[in-house]
């Protein structure tokens, strides 16, 4: 049976030793600015294929190895991110790998004190993260301290709670336009029950004039364009006016002028911390990560407790130390 390399890795209970494998890569390539060549093979090959991987390039394999396949995924992250297409590994890509954004504002900096070594984090909690993810689940660490909420269960509950609803990556709320009718109607209820299924169809096909319609009244809008202006944004995807303007208050931002700020991987991580820590003593007092989760995917959706699992899934990215 074909086992894949991460699956083997935690099977040995080796993810420790090659993520710290994988930080000491990166800190030497940063000091030393000594990269892999094309046929070189080692830990500091498997260090960049991470990073690819943490930023979504499809098809990369953590085989330790530059060779043709690790070349073409260097390639594609390179026109992703309106980089010279060289497949070679330089100071640009070396630097917009270790970016949350490259090219704008980065969570992380650059400077030597800034490079958050996620060992050291407080908050008595490591994780398994590296690159962008890496610098968002740090600074929402960071966050939580300085919060008050230091209860490793907890941090570890929210942490999975957000990585089950965004992957630690905010974004806009995905078009419907390849979602059966079925479905759709399942969701939005009586916002779309009027229409046939040639009209949703259609409907469905523009996505500025879908969220217009099944968001029109939604928390505060009122219609017009307001559907669109406040779809769902970020990590936990804030949706409606007045829920922009509510946590565009609490965190000294104006999200109504600016909605697409919500998408600011800093902001996105202040506005979901802000919605799920609501009593900071009683979310210190934890004595389990099952109570924890629990609380926060409940939290989270509503009252349901239907993406439990999930979140039990992703808390595995995470222990206590």
């Amino acid at each position: 049976m074909k086992i894949l390399l991460e699956q083997f890795i935690d099977l040995l209970g080796l993810r420790g030793f090659v993520e710290g494998k994988i930080q000491s890569s990166l800190e030497g390539m940063k000091k030393t600015k000594n990269y892999p060549k094309f046929g070189d093979s080692g830990f500091n090959v498997t260090a960049i294929q991470k990073l690819l991987k943490d930023f979504g390039i499809s098809g990369v394999r953590l085989n330790g190895k530059f060779d043709d396949d690790t070349r073409k995924s260097i390639k594609k992250y390179q026109n992703e991110k309106g980089l010279k297409e060289s497949g070679e590994i330089d100071d640009e890509l070396f630097n917009s790998l270790l970016s949350i954004t490259p090219n704008s504002a980065t969570i992380v900096s650059k400077s030597e004190e800034d490079m958050v070594d996620s060992s050291k984090q407080k908050g008595r909690i490591k994780h398994n993260f590296s690159g962008k993810k890496a610098a968002v689940v740090n600074y929402l660490i960071d966050k939580m301290n300085k919060m008050g909420v230091t209860n490793p269960y907890a941090q570890i509950s929210i942490l999975s709670t957000i990585e089950k609803e965004s992957g630690f990556t905010p974004q806009s709320e995905s078009s419907y336009s390849e979602t059966p009718n079925n479905r759709i109607r399942n969701i939005f209820g009586k916002r779309v029950k009027h229409l046939t299924d040639d009209q949703l169809t259609k409907l469905k096909k523009d996505p500025k004039e879908f969220f217009k319609l099944v968001y029109s009244t939604t928390s505060g809008n009122q219609g017009n364009d307001d559907g669109w202006m406040y779809r769902g944004r970020g990590f936990n995807q804030l949706t409606g006016k007045s829920n922009y303007a509510k946590y565009g208050n609490l965190i000294g931002k104006d999200l109504v002028s600016n909605p697409d700020l919500v998408n600011d991987p800093k902001i996105a991580s202040e506005i979901a911390l802000r919605f799920l820590v609501k009593d900071v003593n009683k979310e210190n007092n934890f004595s389990n990560l099952d109570d924890a989760l629990k609380y926060y995917v409940k939290l989270n959706s509503g009252g349901s407790l239907r993406d439990l699992d999930v979140a039990k899934q992703k808390s595995k990215n995470f222990e206590i130390v």
